[in-house]
């Protein structure tokens, strides 16, 4: 069970819990708490009980002991609150009861994040919507992209940032055609570009032409020392 005291919340190390993904969904894996209370940025250090891999989350992620598989995970959003569908992700505003009804999957217990408020105010229900900035931003084809010639993909995870519930995810495109090197780097936000980003320039990298007078990307000398240093930082490639 976890706290939150002067602003960061506080664990029990050694503690087994579940993680709720960044589509709303809770991962099916047992992590362990490897830190007793988060940094200043919410974020906690947690192994994955199998393998032994660390890695890092927001705390408001990290799902009580009193969790069990099946249970729709209740998030609070400016005093409203919204359950989430353990099998589809689907969300809904609620405004009471122990249970909710997914229209797709049907009847779940719910289980709280927060302390559960004696009275709820009563709005009508909407659906959940992720901040507009992955809402708004084209969907990023990965597996389409690294299987282009000429091209590898290396792809950094758990990027920390400041909202939960949004993946942020690191890339770096290395061309080769063995005359020319190259890299060009870019992140996802949930699979898709950020709000400042419109377009991914792959044709324009790979053709090495200009985008608005200026490349986006970077020649490279020597491409051993290139992925050397992209392994070294966490980088795996696709």
């Amino acid at each position: 069970m976890h706290t939150n005291t002067g602003g960061r919340a506080h664990f029990s190390v050694g503690e087994i819990v579940r993680v709720i993904e960044p589509d709303g969904k809770v991962t099916g894996l047992d992590y362990i708490i490897d830190q007793d209370r988060s940094d200043r940025r919410g974020q906690l250090q947690i192994i994955h009980k199998e393998s032994g891999r660390i890695k890092k989350t927001h705390h408001r992620r990290i799902l009580s002991s009193d969790y069990h598989d099946g249970m729709a995970v209740v998030l609070e959003s400016n005093n409203r609150f919204f359950a989430l569908c353990p099998k589809c992700g689907d969300s809904e505003e609620i405004t009471n009861g122990d249970s909710w009804v997914c229209n797709n999957c049907g009847e779940f217990e719910l289980h709280w994040l927060s302390n559960r408020p004696d009275t709820i105010k009563q709005v009508k229900a909407r659906n959940l919507k992720a901040p507009s900035m992955t809402t708004r931003a084209p969907t990023i084809d990965l597996e389409s992209i690294a299987r282009l010639p000429n091209i590898e993909l290396w792809t950094k995870k758990n990027i920390q940032f400041d909202h939960e519930r949004i993946d942020v995810r690191a890339h770096v495109l290395i061309f080769d055609d063995g005359q020319q090197l190259r890299k060009y780097c870019f992140n996802t936000y949930n699979g898709t570009l950020g709000k400042k980003q419109k377009k991914l320039y792959v044709e324009e990298f790979i053709a090495n032409t200009s985008v608005e007078s200026k490349k986006l990307w970077y020649c490279i000398d020597n491409k051993d020392k290139a992925v050397c240093k992209l392994i070294k930082e966490g980088y795996e490639r696709a």
